[in-house]
């Protein structure tokens, strides 16, 4: 069942027997055992890169929320068990979407909560504010319960803002950032919500500078995503231009600078590519390419940030999110950028863009095709690399 390597597998009949099990063990060393365990294998679970071999989505939902439910029965056995566990749920406070499982994750906050006694008050304040902001109505199930949640943002931000040193960089603290992140990113219809995770993500990172590691994550996250609304994408684009002003010793930050304009907002690029207006968002482009060729952006900066947004422009068209790209500065854009990337990106790129071209999962219109050409056009117009000399004489041959 628990395999002798780093992952560990188990089945949905094999986690329904441990959720009854669990409900019957009172051993505490034991508790404690089976605890790590769950607990690493549902990181394991939600975190991974690799696809998963389960049946289906659904399958995989249900083992999740499996795991949640034998936590639950397993930690009201513990004492004090926010001082072991804590740190291992904050990230998942951005990475659980699915809504069943963020209840059941919820519950087991509020478990964790009730069996904690000998923890400071104010740690439980931030945590039942974290139960708040994710708060459901109970006269419409599938509605979230708005009035609770924004009570419970405006009084986040009131407690942020009055942070001392020696309290920062605690794990409640970073369950709610990752909330925040978690928002911004899923709750699209939710405007207010949004807006208020959105000042909370600002004055985290005023406050505790170290979180931007985490924001950047996510950022270059959403930047490679090819179907992500553009929303969502101009939103983290806007937190990105921000933590650029408040960026020390991040290099790639520091690179971007460059692209700020402080003196003239019509022509900075932070300003311009989040705009509504498509010729605004050309025009960032623009600014892109020039500062670019007075002097090349670093590998790191145009591989992690840069490429993206540019190729943003191409996957909306892919993705009917908005209509044909009628100036060629993106391309242009595409080719300036591509002359830098080694073999390996080059090629990826080239190849994900070319499978497009020639798939049949996808209906694709002239508009696509011909947006799609370009591309392919452009990247290949790019290519910069050595051919080898054997390979120079064969095809003279």
């Amino acid at each position: 069942m628990i395999e002798s390597t780093s992952s560990i597998a188990l089945t949905s009949k094999e986690f329904d027997i441990l959720l009854i099990l669990s409900c019957k063990q009172t051993k505490s060393d034991k508790i404690e055992q089976l605890c790590s365990i769950f607990f690493r294998l549902l990181r394991q679970n939600v975190l991974s890169k690799k696809k998963k071999k389960l049946l289906n989505k659904t399958s995989e939902q249900n083992l999740n929320i499996s795991i949640l439910k034998v936590l639950q029965n397993l930690i009201v056995h513990i004492e004090n068990p926010l001082e072991k566990y804590l740190h291992l749920l904050t990230i998942l406070c951005c990475k659980i979407i699915q809504r069943d499982q963020r209840i059941e994750l919820i519950k087991l906050f509020q478990i964790l909560i009730d069996q904690s006694t000998n923890i400071k008050s104010s740690t439980i304040w931030y945590l039942k504010q974290l139960i708040e902001i994710n708060s459901w109505n109970f006269d419409q199930i599938d509605e979230p319960d708005y009035e609770r949640r924004l009570n419970g943002y405006k009084q986040i931000t009131k407690e942020i803002s009055k942070l001392d040193n020696i309290d920062k960089d605690k794990n409640e603290y970073l369950c709610l950032f990752y909330h925040c992140l978690y928002e911004l990113h899923y709750s699209i219809n939710d405007l207010s919500l949004r807006e208020y995770a959105s000042q909370c993500i600002h004055l985290f990172l005023k406050q505790i500078p170290s979180y931007q590691s985490y924001l950047l994550t996510e950022i270059r996250t959403i930047l490679k995503k090819s179907t992500i609304s553009i929303h969502i994408r101009n939103e983290f684009i806007r937190l990105l231009g921000l933590i650029i002003d408040i960026n020390i010793d991040n290099e790639d930050l520091n690179d971007l600078k460059r692209l700020h304009n402080y003196n003239d907002i019509e022509i900075d690029f932070f300003h311009n590519i989040t705009h509504v207006q498509n010729h605004r968002r050309l025009r960032a482009l623009k600014r892109l390419k020039l500062i670019h060729n007075e002097q090349t952006f670093r590998l790191t900066t145009i591989i992690n940030y840069l490429l993206p947004i540019v190729c943003s422009f191409v996957n909306d068209v892919i993705n009917q999110d908005t209509q044909d790209i009628n100036d060629d500065i993106v391309f242009s854009c595409l080719t300036t950028l591509c002359q830098i990337l080694p073999w390996i990106k080059y090629n990826q790129l080239f190849i994900s863009y070319f499978r497009q071209l020639k798939t049949t999962k996808q209906t694709l219109n002239l508009i696509q095709k011909r947006c799609l050409t370009k591309t392919i056009s452009a990247i290949i117009d790019a290519f910069h690399f050595q051919l080898d000399n054997n390979e120079k004489n064969s095809e003279s041959n």
